[in-house]
């Protein structure tokens, strides 16, 4: 029961509320296989920074300023945000940022495309972020894309 349903429950009875049932850390643990990062690959460069996969952290460390990193730390700053604005929520949808997609296709040892041509390149689908802990959510990709649409003059 969310926060929502438990104040609405409160107001309609002159019971208590009752209290609030934490399913997040079960549905995890249930959906564990599903959300396994990709294999790590080794020749995962960052063209912004040139930063590789470290296997000991088991990811990408950019170095400071890099523009992909930045947009990927963004949306999670982002995210944590909005869940302490929504304290009752604990899954939240929303269009990926291109730096997330561009870590994604890093982590996935696929090439980046060139954004410096007569396509255009534009984040699409959804990203699903699930809260843990106030320090802890967890964000699932399998349903964001990478649309492409040609600029003005393409066929």
């Amino acid at each position: 029961m969310n926060r929502k349903q438990r104040r609405a429950a409160a107001k309609s009875s002159k019971q208590p509320a009752p209290a609030r049932t934490d399913t997040r850390f079960g549905w995890f643990a249930e959906h564990m296989d599903q959300m396994r990062p990709y294999p790590a690959t080794t020749d995962a460069t960052c063209p912004d920074c040139g930063a590789r996969f470290d296997h000991v952290a088991a990811k990408m460390v950019h170095q400071h300023g890099c523009p992909i990193a930045a947009s990927y730390e963004a949306a999670s700053a982002d995210d944590k945000a909005w869940f302490r604005e929504h304290p009752g929520e604990t899954v939240r949808t929303r269009t990926p940022t291109m730096g997330e997609l561009q870590q994604q296709m890093l982590m996935a040892g696929l090439e980046l495309p060139d954004l410096n041509t007569d396509v255009h390149y534009e984040p699409g689908g959804e990203v699903v972020t699930h809260y843990l802990s106030d320090d802890c959510r967890v964000r699932n990709f399998s349903s964001a894309v990478l649309l492409v649409k040609l600029r003005a003059g393409g066929c």
